[in-house]
């Protein structure tokens, strides 16, 4: 069964050639160090003619507003909270559900502020009632359920949404391998050297740039007198445009955990329920063995989601996580458990190998500049040089489309049973 957001063109016919060199990488190691990068062969790839790429996005609009003050049951005009989402998104004619006491009303004129909307009170059968968003526990939205218009009328106001701009780097990777004429023609018994050190600086060339699209920040300097670029990777940029998806493993949103980071499947399924509000409904997490086993864990206590194991994706083992909400397609990282937490005077600390990733895949979209994904270069050997010289030159970026769908669990360190 194929992940979702994958291509289904891409198979594994024995004896096919490669499309390209990431594609190499996955079959060759598809367990290997860098599985998101050989994954990229088969997802959403789109090439550059520039180093710096911008792309637009827009997400949906729930058309949720959120009210401030007191509202008395017949007052008409109602103070709108800008700072959560502006008036501007509703017109003359728009219907709203006031949560707090089931009253409808009828924005009776088009907005000319962010912050305040004028309504006819008690529609559709409904009462005007007083609601007060300064009394705790009230709840204080306002939802669009529609519109509504006489026979005859004229045409109501358009409303539009701007989309977002960003942007991100490509970033240059090199690694080479030299070696003496006398060197490379000295027979050994651990076989060819000269094809030992290609394959070593392919697996450490696939492993500069796994790292950079998971860890990378973008940025622009100079270096030798000349301009150098580093890419946003994945975790920067959940980060910088989704902050509320990175999930610490602690209590609170209504869960109660016996140590901080020790999760339960109150935690998971709190969790489950956030990634998967938008989005697919079949995401797929990157994490360690030390998250995996605190999910099993989880799993095996307390037997409510199905999570099986031992399946293949393009070669790949994972492991898959069923819920209500969606379904999980989880890949251990072997570079994630490298990068264990310890002890540091005495005091504990976590690190990336307590993390999970989760991502949209679909919306993972890998950019390499123009003629410059991942190529070997066979001759970089300077002029009278008594040996060789190669290497692997690879220049991309990151562009991951709308961060609220992917998300970071931090912190996990064990599972356990839900509390009595």
């Amino acid at each position: 069964m194929p992940i979702l957001g994958f291509r289904h063109t891409a198979n594994f016919v024995t004896n096919e050639r490669p499309e390209n060199w990431r594609q190499a990488i996955l079959r060759e190691y598809p367990n290997g160090t860098a599985p998101l990068f050989a994954l990229t062969s088969l997802m959403k790839s789109e090439s550059t003619d520039d180093p710096v790429f911008h792309w637009w996005q827009k997400n949906f609009d729930n058309r949720r507003l959120k009210f401030s003050g007191a509202l008395t049951n017949v007052a008409t005009a109602v103070t709108v909270d800008a700072t959560f989402k502006s008036a501007f998104i509703v017109k003359m004619g728009d219907m709203l559900l006031i949560e707090g006491t089931g009253e409808i009303v009828t924005v009776t004129s088009d907005p000319t502020v962010s912050t305040a909307l004028v309504v006819t009170r008690g529609q559709a059968g409904t009462s005007g009632t007083a609601i007060d968003a300064g009394v705790a526990g009230t709840n204080f939205y306002m939802t669009v359920i529609g519109s509504a218009y006489e026979e005859g009328s004229l045409a109501p106001s358009g409303v539009n949404y701007d989309p977002n701009e960003v942007y991100n780097y490509t970033q240059i990777f090199r690694n080479t391998l030299e070696m003496t004429r006398t060197a490379s023609k000295t027979k050994l018994r651990t076989g060819d050297q000269v094809k030992e050190a290609k394959r070593e600086c392919l697996e450490i060339h696939s492993t500069d740039i796994e790292r950079a699209l998971w860890f990378s920040k973008k940025s622009t300097g100079t270096k030798n007198s000349k301009p150098y670029r580093t890419t946003d990777g994945v975790e920067a940029q959940i980060i910088n445009g989704a902050p509320a998806n990175v999930i610490p493993a602690v209590t609170g949103g209504g869960v109660t955990l016996t140590a901080p980071g020790v999760i339960n499947m109150n935690w998971v399924e709190y969790a489950m329920e956030l990634v998967f509000r938008r989005g697919g409904s079949e995401k797929m997490m990157f994490t360690s063995n030390a998250v995996m086993l605190a999910i099993n864990q989880v799993a095996r206590r307390n037997s409510v989601y199905n999570l099986s194991g031992g399946e293949k994706e393009y070669g790949m083992r994972v492991s898959r996580l069923v819920s209500p909400f969606g379904e999980l397609v989880i890949k251990t990282h072997p570079l994630f458990n490298d990068m264990r937490g310890g002890t540091n005077g005495g005091t504990s600390f976590t690190s990336k190998a307590n993390n999970a990733y989760i991502l949209d895949m679909g919306e993972f979209i890998y950019r390499h500049f123009t003629g410059d994904d991942m190529r070997y270069e066979k001759d970089l050997t300077p002029v009278g040089l008594d040996g060789m010289k190669s290497g692997y030159l690879t220049e991309m970026g990151v562009e991951l489309h709308h961060p609220s769908y992917h998300f970071i669990w931090t912190g996990i360190i064990g599972g356990a049973e839900d509390p009595p």
